[in-house]
C-alpha cells in the first residue's frame, strides 16, 4: 500500500509538472529574459506529441501554449483523473474499469475530429478542451491500476491454482 501511495504521488507530481511545462514557453517569452532559447526548447519538446497549430491552441500573453487545446485537455484530464482515482476506486470497489469505458471516452474526440475533417463543423478550442478532458481522465483509470500492480504485484492470483488432494 505504501508503494502504491508513493507511485501515485509520483504520477500526480509528474502529471502536474508535465501540464505546467506546456505553459512554460509563453511564460518565458512574456518574462523577456533576453533569450528565447528555453522557450524554443519547450516548444520543441512538445512538438513530437502535438501539432501545435496556433489557431487551435490557447494563448497566454499573446503566445500559444506548447500544446493545442485538445492536448491541454488530455493532460488536465489525466491530472484530474489521477486526483479523483483513489476516491472513485473506493466507491466502485474495482481496480480496472471495463474496457468499453476507454472506447466510450474517446468517441467524443473522434466524432469532433471526424466531423471537422469532413467539413461538417469547425469546433472551437473550448470543445477541443472538453473532448480532450474526457479521454485524459479515462486513461488515468487504466494507467494507475497498472502502475499499482507493477509496484506491488497483482492484487489477486490470476489463472488456475492447484490444490493438493487431501485424500492422498
Amino acid at each position: 500500500m505504501v508503494k502504491q501511495r508513493i507511485a501515485h504521488c509520483f504520477i500526480l507530481l509528474s502529471s502536474f509538472l508535465f501540464s505546467c511545462a506546456a505553459v512554460f514557453p509563453p511564460a518565458w517569452i512574456h518574462l523577456g529574459n533576453g533569450s528565447d532559447f528555453p522557450a524554443t526548447v519547450g516548444y520543441f519538446f512538445f512538438s513530437g506529441v502535438c501539432h501545435q497549430l496556433p489557431e487551435r491552441s490557447f494563448h497566454l500573453w499573446g503566445e500559444p501554449l506548447a500544446v493545442c487545446a485538445r492536448c491541454s485537455g488530455v493532460y488536465a484530464g489525466f491530472l484530474a483523473g489521477a486526483l479523483l482515482f483513489p476516491v472513485i476506486r473506493r466507491r466502485l470497489k474495482r481496480e480496472f474499469p471495463p474496457a468499453w469505458v476507454l472506447g466510450a471516452a474517446i468517441l467524443p474526440a473522434a466524432a469532433d475530429f471526424g466531423l471537422a475533417r469532413l467539413g461538417v463543423h469547425d469546433s472551437g478550442n473550448a470543445l477541443r478542451l472538453i473532448t480532450g478532458l474526457i479521454p485524459g481522465m479515462a486513461v488515468s483509470f487504466f494507467i494507475l491500476p497498472g502502475v499499482y500492480e507493477i509496484v506491488s504485484g497483482p492484487s489477486k492470483p490470476k489463472g488456475l491454482t492447484c490444490r493438493t488432494n487431501p485424500a492422498s
